[in-house]
């Protein structure tokens, strides 16, 4: 039990090492003075990538809904 305290508290150390963008809301290293991820994008750059995120996620969701509701009709089919 105790070692979970202890990795618990290595990931709070560690998380106290990172800052979040406030452009893109990555986290990354404090030492960094940029965020490595959007800073040398442009604001249009960005917008649009994290609009492409935004739909991957989205349609990753629907995927895994159907996936879910396609188990548990042929659940309810195969008891029958």
């Amino acid at each position: 039990m105790l070692g979970g305290f202890k990795h618990l508290e290595e990931q709070i150390k560690h998380r106290n090492t990172l800052k979040k963008c406030t452009r893109c809301n990555v986290l990354y290293k404090k030492t960094i003075e940029n965020c490595p991820h959007c800073s040398s994008l442009s604001d249009a750059d960005l917008s649009l990538q994290l609009n492409k995120r935004k739909t991957t996620r989205l349609s990753l969701g629907k995927s895994m809904f159907i996936g879910a509701a396609a188990i548990i009709l042929i659940m309810f089919l195969l008891q029958n």
